[in-house]
């Protein structure tokens, strides 16, 4: 326990001593792909806390919340309309850790690639009208905790003080279930903020040439 503790705290003074970058994006996910191999939709949100390195990488960890529904439909022998009769929603946590790489160091505009791995505790709800219950074939698996793994390609522009940013990012991420590999893709936008001292900081230093430096003595006080 003391080992632990002390650890953390080691931790928790380096990060104190490093630039600290924290992130929140929000966006649209998918399962399956787009259009027509699409099953689960809806939107995801994230958090992200990443600790610069250097100017080209920063590593961390990732957590958040993606919600997603599958609408279940029939479809009518009269006149083909489709009905829906009920939804199977999905709920997806990641915690993972990561990290990305910076292909440009110039403020306004940084392209970066990246990629994270860790768990993904996914829960499933089924809302069915029960006039319809016998139209369900097969239940959703059960809630589990799997391991997955989301590389990522995206755009950041930072403001010229290089504490507050915007990006926009594409993110493929891929889970091994029980019953199979899925797939999840979508687009995220969010924002970051930059806290702690910057990487490779230094003072500004003035320099004179051909000059003495001035200098101003306080004269000594008579009693």
């Amino acid at each position: 326990m003391r080992i632990t503790l002390l650890f953390l705290l080691i931790f928790v003074v380096k990060m104190a001593n490093a630039q600290i970058q924290v992130s929140s994006s929000f966006g649209y996910v998918a399962e399956g792909g787009f259009v027509r191999n699409t099953t689960y939709t809806g939107t995801n949100l994230e958090l992200m806390a990443r600790k610069q390195f250097s100017e080209k990488w920063r590593i961390g960890g990732t957590t958040g919340l993606t919600l997603m529904r599958l609408a279940l439909e029939v479809q009518s022998k009269s006149d083909f309309t489709k009905k829906t009769f009920g939804n199977i929603y999905k709920t997806v946590v990641p915690i993972t850790i990561g990290g990305d790489y910076f292909l440009s160091t110039k403020r306004l505009f940084k392209p970066f690639i990246g990629l994270e791995t860790g768990l993904f505790a996914t829960t499933y709800d089924v809302q069915i009208n029960p006039n319809y219950s016998q139209l369900l074939q097969t239940l959703p698996p059960d809630n589990s905790i799997n391991w997955g793994f989301s590389p990522s390609v995206g755009i950041q522009l930072q403001e010229p003080a290089d504490r507050i940013g915007l990006f926009i990012k594409f993110k493929y991420t891929g889970i091994v279930y029980d019953e199979g590999f899925t797939r999840q893709v979508g687009f995220q936008g969010g924002i970051t903020f930059k806290f702690g001292k910057k990487i490779n900081w230094k003072p500004p230093v003035l320099e004179i040439k051909n000059e003495e430096t001035p200098y101003y003595i306080k004269p000594k006080q008579e009693f």
